[in-house]
């Protein structure tokens, strides 16, 4: 059960956020995570100079929120929302009172409506998200884990050695990024905005990392 943080511990790092564990990119080696490992994380997922000042201030809100996740675990899901909340505000403002009123008689309102009009006039394109670029290495790493299993199961083998290197990478990337981003972003936003009980830091970051390439994105092709 999530407690009322005592005044002792208000400083202190979170137990939950100690088990995770990082990895040196220079020597490969494994370390507990530390706080500045969780700082620079933050500190990485940016928004471009094109963006307006407003937005910057509203994502470094959702930024201080899942700093501060370091000492209460529990403020992974409204990080998440705080930085749904700076996407939908951003894409409200790249379209503008006229377009908006123009998608209401249409029938079209709120963050799906918005996704939907930025896929159809351009402003955002798969190659701009950097999950996107991951799609393929990561379908290959499943395919590739779930040969392994199946090879274990057929040999009855207990365990086996991994080496994602041997995984088989397609040159083509077939993902539409944009079509799953239109089908689930909005949903995901009402799941946090409506309560859940269920915390999923990994999907956190994948929100922040999301956002932050979709307000660059559609500001960047405002300059275009």
């Amino acid at each position: 059960m999530e407690e009322f943080t005592g005044l002792e511990s208000v400083m202190q790092p979170d137990e939950r956020m100690l088990h995770y564990v990082r990895q040196d990119p220079v020597t490969g080696e494994n370390h507990p995570q530390e706080l500045k490992d969780h700082y620079e994380s933050v500190a990485s997922i940016n928004l471009d100079n094109s963006v307006p000042e407003d937005i910057h201030n509203l994502f470094n809100i959702a930024k201080n929120v899942l700093l501060y996740t370091w000492c209460e675990y529990s403020f992974f899901p409204v990080a998440a929302l705080q930085a749904f909340t700076t996407l939908e505000y951003a894409l409200r403002e790249r379209l503008g009172e006229d377009v908006i009123a123009e998608l209401k008689k249409q029938r079209k309102r709120g963050l799906y409506a918005y996704i939907e009009y930025s896929i159809e006039q351009g402003w955002i394109r798969n190659e701009d998200f950097s999950a996107w670029h991951r799609a393929p290495m990561l379908r290959a790493r499943d395919e590739y884990l779930f040969k392994k299993i199946r090879e274990m199961d057929e040999k009855g083998l207990d365990s086996m050695e991994i080496n994602y290197d041997e995984a088989e990478v397609p040159n083509t990337n077939t993902v539409d990024y944009l079509d799953i981003l239109l089908r689930t972003v909005n949903k995901i936003r009402n799941w946090h905005a409506h309560g859940e009980h269920i915390l999923h830091p990994p999907s956190v970051w994948h929100t922040f990392e999301m956002c932050a390439d979709f307000i660059n994105a559609i500001y960047r092709s405002d300059n275009d």
